[in-house]
């Protein structure tokens, strides 16, 4: 299994660390704005009411995880030789197979 997903750890410091106004919530890369994509998606192209919601509902996080979450639950599911690596600051990269 290959899992590509946000490192909860760094964009719950992000959020910690915000100045929560107009000029940071306008700036892609803030604290703010990047802290609370983390948590939950940019949520881009999210209209629920549209029929077509299976191919255009994107960048949502239903789910977070840190390096030992993610450990631990694969591990859980019998999954072997786990790699969790941290990529791009934000980013955990995770290798690991079904035993």
């Amino acid at each position: 299994m290959h899992i590509i997903c946000p490192d909860l750890d760094f964009h719950i410091e992000q959020f910690k660390n915000a100045i929560f106004d107009e000029e940071n919530f306008n700036n892609k890369w803030s604290n703010f704005s990047h802290g609370v994509a983390g948590l939950y998606g940019w949520q881009r192209e999210c209209d629920i009411d549209n029929k077509d919601i299976r191919t255009i509902y994107w960048d949502v996080h239903k789910s977070g995880y840190n390096k030992e979450i993610m450990y631990f639950y694969l591990s859980r599911n019998r999954f072997v030789d786990i790699d969790i690596k941290t990529v791009d600051k934000w980013h955990l990269v995770a290798v690991a197979f079904k035993n």
